[in-house]
């Protein structure tokens, strides 16, 4: 989702993950769409030797342990000039959430609760704060340009009906967009996106 329209638009994209059958949709929808992409198949442990104008790690930093050097290791592969753009799921978003599904009591055990959990991998993940990794990419020598959150009134809409109507879409996608870089509303949602300049 990332990548195909980065490649798109003109610009050189490798795609590093461990997934062989990600990569290869990758591939796939690339080519269906007139456009090439670069594959590796590895994480951040395989990141390949190089500087590039944008580094993008989107939901990745929860599967690992943290205290690794990670957002050093992503930064130091950003040229002079260039962005880092790091994305994960927002734990203080996941207790709102729980609060309108499930109620203050699944509210508080989302809380209280070391990890978190993902439905997606039937497994569970650490819970990083955005705070955290501005202050491990300002160590890093990046420069904090924004912090943007996602699903901030979408997530807290708990009766998806009217989101089938395209009227009431349009506004939802237009407040969201008003809200993603506000304070505190960018605190709230699904997940957090932190941009950072070297």
């Amino acid at each position: 989702m990332d990548a195909l329209p980065l490649a798109l638009a003109g610009h050189d994209v490798t795609v590093v993950d461990p997934s062989a059958e990600w990569l290869e949709e990758a591939l796939r929808r690339a080519a269906t769409a007139g456009t090439n992409v670069t594959t590796i198949r590895g994480g951040l442990d395989d990141l390949p030797a190089g500087e590039w104008d944008l580094v993008m790690c989107h939901f990745v930093l929860r599967y690992r342990s943290g205290g690794d050097g990670d957002v050093a290791a992503l930064a130091s592969h950003v040229r002079p000039g260039g962005r880092l753009s790091i994305m994960d799921v927002n734990p203080d978003g996941r207790v709102l959430r729980e609060l309108l599904n499930g109620g203050p009591a699944a509210a508080l055990a989302e809380l209280q609760a070391e990890r978190a959990k993902v439905e997606t991998f039937q497994t569970d993940a650490r819970k990083v704060s955005v705070d955290a990794i501005v202050s491990e990419a300002t160590e890093a020598g990046m420069t904090p340009v924004g912090v943007y959150g996602n699903r901030i009134a979408n997530d807290l809409l708990v009766d998806n009906t009217a989101k089938h109507d395209p009227s009431f879409f349009e506004d939802l996608l237009a407040l969201e967009l008003e809200l993603c870089d506000r304070e505190p509303f960018n605190r709230v949602g699904f997940a957090w996106q932190l941009i950072l300049q070297r």
